[in-house]
């Protein structure tokens, strides 16, 4: 998601620079997209916080792998 937002806002970006060279007033569509850029961070890192925090997200992280028995010190650490 943080990769499209941002890709997204870097063409946004763009659109309004090119209204601003067509001398049309492109501030209002500057302000709106900041704060859809905005609501979209926030979202997103909430979203990333609560699946850091689940089952699957600490897995991943690597804090709930489970070391088994047959397998020794060294091949674990790797």
């Amino acid at each position: 998601m943080g990769f499209w937002s941002n890709s997204a806002l870097i063409a946004i970006i763009l659109l309004v620079f090119a209204l601003k060279l067509c001398s049309v007033n492109a501030n209002f569509f500057g302000i709106v997209i900041t704060v859809i850029y905005i609501v979209g961070w926030i979202v997103w890192v909430a979203i990333g916080s609560i699946w850091r925090f689940s089952d699957p997200g600490r897995v991943a992280a690597g804090e709930r792998l489970i070391h088994e028995a047959d397998v020794d010190d060294d091949l674990w650490e790797k």
